[in-house]
């Protein structure tokens, strides 16, 4: 699954209330990874954090 999958699943997930450990264990990543994802998306919103990691990615 690609990363930026995962993070897309993590942050419905968490919008649907689910505990950060079990997503963690469902993505096959820690709980600090979901910690940053869901940090990363609430600071410059969900749209903005897809753009600016895909760009990041390319690099």
């Amino acid at each position: 699954m690609r990363q930026m999958t995962k993070i897309i699943i993590a942050h419905e997930l968490l919008e649907e209330g689910i505990n950060k450990s079990q997503i963690a264990k469902h993505l096959d990543v820690s709980r600090q990874t979901i910690i940053r994802w869901s940090q990363a998306i609430d600071m410059h919103g969900p749209n903005n954090f897809t753009i600016h990691y895909e760009n990041y990615q390319s690099k």
